[in-house]
């Protein structure tokens, strides 16, 4: 989840949340810019909260990184007529790579990527999109740029029909923290700027968020709209309030609260969304969404409802259920819309899930409701990898064979991969420097194999893993954190 309005547009608009799922990037950021102020400002407060599952970009965990996806269209079933609508692709210069999974955010208040030290993993992308005509071109590119420890410092995208062009650098404190994003847009010769400011407390919880735009008329950035986070004992996030800057009065004034309510497992059950009206000095109820929680504290629906002034009461509005697999990674998410005729919840889409042996996802496949009894193909989007080495890996190669580990250092789990040059028996042996032995497995004959080893229990050092083998001997100094 990100605060910024230019990305969190972008994901929002292209995820459906306000146009249809079929939106590309270029037209969502097309609707970003004809949105008007209080329009925006909406769009970033809601977005504070992750209520629904998107496609989230994150750092793959295993040996195997994205390097494309494909969406096919279903034009017609009878006959099937399935068209490619787009196609992205990803590029890596490093030993570093990252997936896509449908990831069910938890209801609990996350702010993990204004506050956490995890890098961008991919250095560059391409996009291509059917023309109409059945051909593929290029709408965008991405470069990204990183610091020395890798840190993303920049991130361009270019857009070609219509041309324009977005930029994103950021600044973080010595702890790694986000502390400046300042985002760009030129289009037709129009520059916008967004500056976003970001404050913690002194347990390194975001505290404030500023966002201030630039005016070229003064040549300065003016400002526009400040967060204030509030957390309880737990350090759950309970309260967001949100003030507009007034130029007239050259203060602060409210403008929206989110409030969250929570378990005992620290899961959020209920989000409440008001708005300060100036007239009555009070605030007034706007939307909500409530949370069901399965034994696992999954959420399983999650149903939003609008306030009615006039009614003084809640209508309900949409609907999402999720279902789950047995590696508990979201299977389905059926999205439902509120109908007054027949005072009951209509289905509208339905997504399915596959996954691979990792759980990364292999497809997400999108129907719609045909408003009477069953769902219809829309489009699926397919997902393809490749194996690399990731940072972190160190690799040994003797005459016997060769050997990996990963990650290093490590605080807990350490993989071992191994290949002897002939088949053989073995010994895997952690030793500390003075020669102590730590701990030991024995290894089936094989000539290559996997082995993952705890080494949580081990006190802060530098160890010598050694396998042992009827035939040979390989050797790797490890670094436990």
């Amino acid at each position: 989840m990100k605060i910024k309005l230019l990305t969190l547009a972008i994901a929002l608009l292209i995820t459906g949340n306000l146009l249809a799922q079929s939106q590309t990037k270029n037209e969502a950021l097309h609707a970003y810019l004809l949105m008007s102020k209080q329009q925006r400002h909406q769009l970033k407060i809601k977005s504070l909260i992750p209520s629904e599952m998107k496609h989230e970009s994150k750092k793959t965990r295993s040996g195997s990184r994205l390097i494309a996806s494909a969406t096919q269209d279903l034009i017609s079933s009878v006959p099937p007529n399935i068209v490619l609508s787009d196609s992205l692709h990803y590029s890596y210069t490093s030993g570093y790579g990252f997936d896509i999974t449908p990831e069910l955010f938890s209801p609990q208040i996350d702010l993990t990527s204004l506050t956490s030290t995890d890098k961008q993993y991919y250095d560059s992308s391409v996009m291509w999109q059917n023309d109409g005509s059945g051909s593929l071109v290029v709408s965008d590119s991405v470069i990204c740029k990183f610091a020395a420890d890798h840190k993303l410092t920049n991130e361009n995208t270019t857009y070609y029909n219509p041309p324009m062009w977005s930029g994103i650098s950021y600044l973080y404190n010595a702890s790694g923290q986000r502390i400046q994003e300042l985002d760009s847009i030129i289009q037709g010769g129009t520059t916008y700027i967004d500056r976003y400011t970001f404050t913690y407390d002194g347990f390194n919880h975001l505290k404030t968020v500023q966002q201030d735009e630039w005016d070229p008329a003064t040549t300065s950035f003016i400002s526009l709209y400040m967060d204030t986070l509030f957390y309880d004992a737990n350090f759950n996030l309970i309260t967001i309030k949100d003030f507009d800057y007034d130029v007239s009065s050259s203060s602060w004034v409210k403008a929206y609260l989110i409030s969250a309510t929570y378990n005992a497992a620290n899961k959020v059950t209920n989000e409440l969304y008001q708005f300060w009206e100036p007239t009555t000095n009070s605030w007034v109820n706007d939307t909500k969404t409530e949370y069901v929680l399965n034994g696992s504290n999954q959420v399983v629906s999650a149903t939003n409802s609008n306030w009615d002034i006039s009614l003084t009461n809640w209508l309900f509005s949409d609907k999402d259920s999720f279902q789950y697999s047995s590696s508990n990674y979201p299977s389905m998410k059926i999205y439902q819309n509120w109908n007054t005729s027949t005072n009951s919840m209509e289905n509208v889409t339905k997504d399915v899930y596959t996954y691979n042996s990792s759980n990364q996802i292999l497809q997400d496949h999108l129907s719609l409701w045909d408003g009477s009894s069953a769902w219809m193909d829309y489009n699926h989007t397919n997902y393809y990898y490749e194996t690399f080495i990731p940072a972190g890996i160190k690799e040994t190669v003797s005459n016997s064979g060769s050997l990996k580990l990963y990650p290093v250092p490590s605080s807990g789990l350490l993989h071992v991969d191994g290949k002897w040059n002939e088949i053989q028996t073995s010994t895997l042996q952690i030793n500390d420097v003075s020669g102590k032995l730590m701990k030991q497995i024995n290894l089936p004959s094989f000539t290559s194999f996997s082995q993952t080893i705890d080494i949580s229990s081990l006190p802060a050092g530098n160890y010598i893993l050694k396998i042992n083998g009827e035939k040979g001997m390989m050797t790797q100094l490890i670094t436990k954190q």
